[in-house]
């Protein structure tokens, strides 16, 4: 009975995979997030996950569909009340929908830019 069990338990698995959506890697996948360290997007990283309000996307290697990651601004703190919502799609496999409307980040951007810039000339 235990070797049955066995055999049947792969495809069974396989068949349960298929039927969910699952979006790998939120914190580099969702469009323009990104870490201090890696960013996947021609567009650019002005993103991040917001740990406080999605601890789950965080480092994680995927979501299951229906599954939700807030994104602030990078340079906002974790907690901010300013978030973006994306969820994971429950149609299609690997695919973000963003849920209300878009964050704006370039003037977060180039305040950023600024700031490394003057701090740069200070030391100098």
């Amino acid at each position: 009975m235990k070797l049955v069990v066995a055999l049947l338990l792969p495809a069974t698995v396989v068949a349960i995979e298929a039927s969910m959506g699952f979006c790998s890697y939120p914190m580099w996948s969702i469009p323009t997030v990104g870490t201090d360290r890696r960013c996947d997007h021609e567009e650019g990283c002005p993103k991040r996950i917001d740990e406080a309000a999605s601890p789950a996307c965080v480092d994680s290697f995927g979501v299951m569909d229906g599954d939700i990651c807030m994104v602030r601004c990078n340079g906002d703190h974790d907690g901010t009340e300013i978030l973006e919502e994306w969820k994971c799609s429950e149609a299609d496999k690997e695919t973000w929908e963003l849920v209300g409307e878009a964050l704006t980040c370039e003037e977060k951007i180039k305040q950023h830019v600024k700031e490394k810039k003057r701090s740069k000339n200070l030391r100098a």
